[in-house]
Formats: structure tokens, sequence, C-alpha cells
């Protein structure tokens, strides 16, 4: 399959400039979908958006966007059918577009048969555009990026994502925060992912892996020269997995993974 990397690229960039940056600074439309998980107007116009200029792009292809499967408890099954499917999450860290709080992106990915085969992450507000292509690396604004090659922990930082954890697996983790150097959490695992891909962190994990949350960023990350692997038992990512099946940590490398999960788990 050929990606269309730059039309991808053109239309996300143009569903930022219509519907999120002119909602940024005065959000309409917010309503809570559960407790804590809020959607916004813009969230519903750039998914809406995509999701019929993908297709058109690629004709045969499937649409799981974020807003849609709160609709729609089937939404799992085109992960695993035979026909490319794109991935979206319209504004990732939609709390933060809420509350005017410049940290958010709009993040797409494309998976065929359970892998993540292409991946765009765009930050509107500072314009940084992360696009990566299986096989062929990624970029950050047209230029290669590359992943942290920081191995000390006492010099690295990273997000400690502890929300959905298992209490014991939370308090243990949360012990472990002190034996690396800075750990942090923007409530936005786009940003994060951009940073982690471009070497700005060196590590991440996460519990819950919402497809639209993590597929774009993962193969970012690993395009970069990264490696992610789950906590429990070493297995790679797939974007048709439970996304509760077990936490996931991201690191510069396979050697700095197993350093970081001996640290974190013992």
């Amino acid at each position: 399959m050929i990606l269309p990397l730059e039309a991808v690229t053109t239309l996300i960039r143009d569903a930022a400039q219509r519907f999120a940056l002119p909602l940024f600074a005065a959000p309409t439309g917010v309503r809570e979908k559960a407790p804590g998980d809020v959607v916004t107007a813009a969230d519903e116009a750039i998914e809406q958006f995509l999701s019929d200029q993908l297709v058109r792009l690629l004709p045969g292809s499937a649409v799981v966007g974020e807003e849609l499967a709160a609709k729609d408890p089937e939404w799992a099954g085109a992960l695993a059918g035979e026909a490319p499917v794109w991935i979206i999450d319209p504004i990732d860290g939609t709390m933060n577009f809420s509350r005017g709080i410049p940290l958010f992106t709009i993040m797409v990915a494309l998976a065929t048969r359970g892998e993540t085969v292409g991946a765009w992450i765009y930050d509107p507000i500072h314009d940084l555009f992360g696009v990566a292509e299986k096989g062929a690396g990624t970029t950050i604004n047209g230029r290669p990026a590359r992943a942290s090659k920081r191995n000390n922990l006492k010099s690295m930082s990273g997000g400690f994502h502890l929300k959905f954890a298992a209490p014991a697996m939370a308090a243990s983790l949360a012990a472990r925060a002190a034996e690396v150097g800075t750990v942090f959490e923007p409530r936005g695992a786009g940003q994060e992912y951009l940073y982690l891909a471009d070497g700005r962190i060196d590590f991440t994990f996460f519990h819950r892996l919402l497809p639209w949350d993590h597929a774009p960023g993962l193969l970012l990350h690993e395009e970069a020269g990264g490696y992610a692997a789950r906590l429990t038992d070493g297995s790679r990512y797939r974007v048709d997995d439970d996304p509760w099946r077990g936490p996931l940590l991201a690191a510069p490398d396979r050697d700095t993974w197993r350093v970081l999960h001996d640290t974190l788990l013992r």
C-alpha cells in the first residue's frame, strides 16, 4: 500500500484551521460523555470531517473514531477486519482544549490487519507535526526525528500515568518515581508522544490502551528508534488488542526498557 502521507497531513491541517483553532479560545458545545470525560463541538466536527475525507482518500477503508466509538459498542470489530482502518482522535487532550490550555493534538493512524502502518499527530498551537510510516521513519515538521538515547535513570524524564492502574500496581509504581529524574503527566497522550519521538522526554507508560490514544504515537516513537512493550509479558502493541490487556512501557531502546522494567516492577 502506498500511504497518502501528504494528503492526510493536509487534511489534518485543514481540520485544525476550520474547527480546532476557531473554537479553542472560546470552546462551545462542551458536554460530558461520562464523569470527567468531556467532548466538544470541535471534537465532533473534526471527526466527521476527517472520517468523510479519509474514506474518500482510500476507498474501501473503514473508520474507528473516538466519538463514534462512544456511541457504538461494536467499534472494535473493524480493527480485526481485512479492510484498512483509519483511527481518529479528533482532539486528544479535550479537557485541556475545553479550558483553554494549549496542550492538545489531532491524531490519526492507519492500520491493516491489526498493525499500525501510518501515523499523524498535529499540535496546532505550536505547529508541531509528527508523521510516521512503518519501515520508513518518523519526521517532525519534515525533519527526521530520533528518540532519546539517555539511559541513566537519574537523568531521564517521562510520564507516569497511574489513573487506570490497579491500586497495588499504582502504589508500587508511585513508590519508584523517585528513582528517575523527572516525572510528569501532561494530560494528553499525543503531546507526550511527540516529545517522546523527538527525544525531549525518555519514557512513558500507560495502563489503558485505547487505539485512538496510542496507535499513532507508538508508531511515531518506534519509527524514531524507540522501543515499547507491555510491562507484564513483554508483548508488542497491536491496535486490535484488548485495551485492558496490560500496561505498556515505551523507552529509548530495548536495553533501557529492561532497566526501567526491572526498576519499576522489582
